[in-house]
């Protein structure tokens, strides 16, 4: 799902700032003539950095839970558990890595150089939708915004805070508050059928663009209103016994966002040398609700058909092998395990609960749970469908292993051969041979390798190597762990090899 989200906001930097996406990956990618200097945020919760914080409105959230996944388990006022759309433009742009709340007490000259977020939790197009929650109304987001760029000039010359301003991505996200607070549920408009009501949204939203404008910004972007029907107090409240997606509600933000895409498009057209683009959140939203197991399920082309899975390398995907050897490398004992199938149930796994093999096997529909090989209850059905060797500490340097008293990944294939031997004599040398060749392998190791053997430990590795020769050993010892998996007489068919980017590792200073 997140990848989800990030697509829909790549392409929506995309239409904003004319550029180049790669395909399949998401990234975007800037043309040499484009430049984004900053990135500046209007609008309701989506887009609050934490400015509600600093006014007298209960639409606060910086208190836990809120946070617990940002940096640390920091609330720091966004209405999230972690990053907003802002956070995750300015760090997909390589701009910074968060944008801030203007009216933050701790905000730096560099900050406001590079964007910062003027939306108030609460607020909408209704005027009356911001006075309701106490929140900052748009009229003040803009005064707010000339302030800031009085504070521009003053840092960096007028010249230059023209430049910023016209290379800059403003953001506005704002309509939802209205429609599912002010119309429907506190039903102070309700004199105005929702015709006249999203009439009335679209008059104010096209005002404040213009203004927007007026102020020097030049590449817009409007998210449209989601699916609010499908909102959780929406779903209690008017969803039915089934507490299914609220209809009304729906069909009011599909109004709202067909009549914004009609003026959007009149507007852009009229302001010169303006960029102007509503990105449909509505649709790709409505689909991950409704149709959640396309995004959480692998989905195999007919012509495949993995029979079993088997895992090689470290604590990623060991299940509990290390729970029969002798070493300190073991999570048998709680808090682990303390999610793991109702809770309080440490097996060995490094994880509070499931680990990616047991995912991987649920995914592909072969079985609940990936088992150890070195389990003592594991049974002849366990083995058919595949089961991990992994030990927690291993690597592709020889030395990493001992050094934690685990299974080299020697040891483990060792304990493949082992396998295929034991299957033989179960099921026969045919049945075995169609499950090795139907499989899939996978190797999480080479973390232990960098942290541990080479940076901590640093006797011998890192007097005998520099990093680059180090990652050489690496490479080569993985090289050679891939020759013995597939070089024994079961290996016919055609081996694919693919390494999957997890992308930068950040680890704690």
């Amino acid at each position: 799902m997140v990848h989800k989200i990030m697509v829909i906001l790549n392409y929506f930097i995309c239409f904003v700032l004319t550029l180049t996406i790669r395909p399949c990956e998401g990234k975007v990618q800037l043309p040499n003539n484009v430049v984004v200097k900053a990135v500046f945020a209007f609008g309701d919760s989506i887009v609050d950095q934490g400015n509600n914080n600093y006014i007298p409105t209960i639409a606060k959230c910086n208190f836990p839970p809120y946070g617990k996944d940002f940096n640390g388990g920091i609330p720091t006022g966004r209405f999230c558990n972690g990053k907003t759309p802002p956070d995750l433009i300015v760090e997909e742009l390589g701009i910074k890595e968060h944008v801030p709340a203007y009216l933050d007490s701790n905000l730096r000259s560099e900050d406001l150089k590079t964007g910062v977020s003027f939306a108030s939790g609460g607020s909408g197009y209704d005027p009356r939708t911001s006075t309701l929650a106490s929140a900052i109304p748009l009229s003040t987001q803009l005064n707010q915004f000339k302030e800031y760029i009085g504070k521009l000039e003053g840092l960096v010359g007028e010249e230059e805070a023209n430049y910023i301003l016209k290379n800059s991505l403003f953001l506005v996200v704002v309509g939802s508050d209205d429609l599912a607070n002010t119309y429907f549920t506190l039903g102070v408009r309700l004199k105005q059928d929702i015709d006249s009501y999203t009439d009335l949204m679209v008059a104010k939203a096209t005002e404040f663009l213009q203004e927007l404008y007026n102020l020097g910004a030049r590449k817009i972007g409007i998210f449209g209103i989601p699916p609010i029907g499908c909102l959780p107090s929406q779903r209690t409240l008017a969803g039915g016994p089934n507490r299914g997606c609220a209809k009304e509600f729906n069909e009011a933000a599909q109004l709202a966002n067909t009549k914004f895409s009609i003026a959007i498009d009149s507007l852009s057209k009229k302001l010169a040398q303006s960029k102007l683009v509503l990105i449909d959140i509505y649709n790709p939203f409505l689909d991950i609700i409704v149709n959640p197991q396309k995004y959480a399920k692998l989905q195999l082309r007919k012509d495949i058909n993995i029979t079993a899975l088997f895992a090689f390398g470290d604590s990623i995907v060991d299940q509990g092998n290390n729970n029969n050897l002798i070493t300190h490398a073991k999570c048998n004992f709680l808090p682990y395990g303390k999610d793991f199938m109702g809770g309080n149930k440490p097996t060995g796994r490094f994880s509070n609960a499931r680990t990616p093999a047991d995912m991987l096997v649920e995914d592909f529909g072969i079985k609940k749970l990936m088992p150890a090989y070195l389990d003592s209850n594991l049974k002849v059905e366990d083995l058919k469908t595949g089961v991990s060797f992994a030990s927690g500490a291993s690597g592709f340097d020889l030395l990493t292993p001992i050094v934690a008293s685990a299974l080299p990944l020697s040891v483990q294939l060792a304990l493949f051969q082992q396998y295929i031997w034991k299957m033989n004599g179960f099921i026969g040398e045919e049945a075995t041979k169609n499950i090795v060749k139907k499989s899939l392998y996978i190797v999480v190791a080479g973390s232990d390798d960098l942290c541990n053997t080479y940076f901590m430990l640093k006797f011998p590795r890192k007097i005998q190597y520099n990093v680059d020769s180090y990652t050489n050993l690496m490479v080569d010892g993985a090289s050679n762990f891939i020759n013995g998996v597939c070089h024994h007489k079961y290996c016919e068919m055609e081996v694919h090899l693919k390494f999957v980017s997890t992308n930068t590792i950040k680890l704690p200073k």
